[in-house]
């Protein structure tokens, strides 16, 4: 894709010209602070000031909007029912939630900073090995500076290397540097991801292992970032507002500050809490849960102080063929919000667009009235041998409205095109039939015809998915 070039505001200014000539010294944002600007180039100028420049004229952390007490810390080692509900407030909210006594050592995640310090405070010569601008999968290790330089609007104050982890890079293609938070670190965060994942799942009133099973758990990359200190921050931002491509963001921040989170139109801080790790809910997570969960806009300030060092877990398969739908599991649920979407597809998607400050769901968004309410399509259910469908697969099935409305019809009452022995109705209930053990609000689908032609073959096409057929007794 060429890079476009943003409007010119005087006619001695090549944006494009200035775009290339910075990507040229691969030394990124920490090669301008070493060369002793004291100004923020012009490709760095947002077009409306982050905030007053009073507010960021000290070098200590910026403190703009609301105090962070609308993002809750969450003490894991709490009672499993209170862990649900607090993790399914702090979802359904605020997105962004801290979480202490996680398991992973104060000593690992000082370390972890460290490095990543360690490797951005290299010299340039050192680092320009790494420095790659290519969005494929290779190399899986690179180091650049604003990955949507040539698409965004205006760069970003901060420099990353991008680490792909699934799988896991090569031990000589790690930075010397790095090399322990594949080692040491990740490993932890993926455990404590699948804690996470376990009671976001019971917090959607499905199994405690559907996120899991469902390659929401997949460490997919680690993104070391550095935002070296600013001389003008009220110019620029060190993260444009953006939301998370991922199912869930696992972020490592330092003692400096500056993160801050969108929530109810006013900007919150996210105060760094001692040996506390920060949890977001992406993108993917807000699609599968059908809006009950958040992908909050969050954002990170330029400062005059730091630097700044962060390290995000982004936990999607990136190469998945598996197509998500929003999760529909009452009948007096909404319909989908959102159409079916893969991870490649919208990862490509968010890539081309860059951090443009909009919201990457919406393009993905169902227009209003485009499907039919789970109460609209409940039939009568006759008698028969009971359908159990989980909650997954029943949500594809509003999801593919002609088939599933089709399927609907033909309920009891007969049609003469018909044989009856093949006439089927549904019905939907909150609670599973008895005996199948589930949690997710499983449908109860019947079908007139006996047990044989009851099986997943004489069902619609979009019942795709392992069907349980159970006689019902004395039929």
């Amino acid at each position: 894709m060429a890079p476009p070039s943003a409007p010119a505001t005087s006619s001695d200014y090549d944006r494009l010209r200035e775009l290339k000539a910075f990507d040229a010294t691969k030394a990124g944002v920490k090669g301008l602070v070493d060369a002793g600007i004291t100004t923020v180039p012009r490709i760095f100028h947002h077009a409306v000031p982050a905030v007053e420049s009073d507010e960021l004229s000290s070098p200590r952390r910026p403190r703009h909007g609301v105090a962070g007490s609308r993002v809750p810390v969450i003490d894991l080692t709490a009672s499993r029912s209170d862990l649900v509900a607090q993790v399914k407030a702090a979802a359904e909210t605020a997105g962004f939630f801290q979480v202490v006594n996680h398991g992973v050592p104060d000593e690992l995640l000082a370390e972890t900073l460290a490095s990543v310090r360690r490797f951005h405070e290299e010299p340039a010569d050192a680092k320009k090995r790494y420095y790659n601008r290519d969005p494929t999968p290779t190399p899986s290790v690179r180091y650049v500076s604003n990955f949507d330089l040539y698409q965004s609007p205006a760069a970003n104050w901060r420099d990353t290397l991008f680490m792909l982890m699934s799988p896991a890079p090569p031990e000589e293609e790690v930075p010397p540097a790095c090399r322990g938070i594949v080692s040491d670190y990740t490993p932890q965060v993926r455990k404590l991801a699948a804690t996470l994942l376990e009671l976001l799942s019971e917090a959607m009133d499905l199994p405690r292992t559907y996120l899991e099973e469902h390659e929401a758990g997949c460490l997919d990359a680690v993104l070391g970032h550095y935002y070296p200190p600013c001389p003008e921050p009220c110019r620029t931002m060190g993260t444009t507002r953006h939301c998370d491509p991922t199912f869930l963001t696992v972020l490592l921040q330092d003692s400096v500050g500056g993160l801050q989170v969108h929530i109810d139109g006013v900007w919150v801080d996210v105060p760094p809490v001692p040996g506390a790790l920060v949890v977001n809910i992406g993108d993917f997570l807000q699609v599968v849960s059908n809006d009950r969960f958040k992908s909050v806009e969050h954002r990170v300030l330029a400062m005059a102080g730091g630097p700044r060092v962060s390290v995000a877990c982004f936990f999607r398969k990136r190469d998945s063929t598996r197509v998500y739908h929003p999760i529909v599991t009452q009948p007096d649920d909404e319909r989908p919000r959102y159409r079916g979407i893969t991870v490649p597809e919208y990862l490509g998607y968010y890539m081309d667009k860059g951090l443009d400050g909009r919201s990457k769901l919406e393009h993905f968004r169902r227009p209003l009235g485009s499907g039919k309410r789970l109460r609209s399509i409940i039939g009568d259910c006759g008698g028969g041998a009971p359908v159990q469908i989980d909650a997954h697969v029943w949500r594809k099935c509003v999801d593919v409205a002609p088939s599933q409305a089709a399927w609907c019809r033909a309920t009891p009452r007969a049609s003469p095109r018909r044989r009856p022995e093949s006439s089927v109705a549904c019905s939907a209930s909150t609670a599973p039939p008895a005996g199948s053990g589930g949690r997710n609000g499983a449908i109860a689908a019947t079908s007139r015809a006996s047990s044989a032609a009851s099986s997943s073959s004489s069902l619609p096409p979009s019942y795709s998915a392992t069907v349980k057929v159970t006689p019902s007794p004395g039929r």
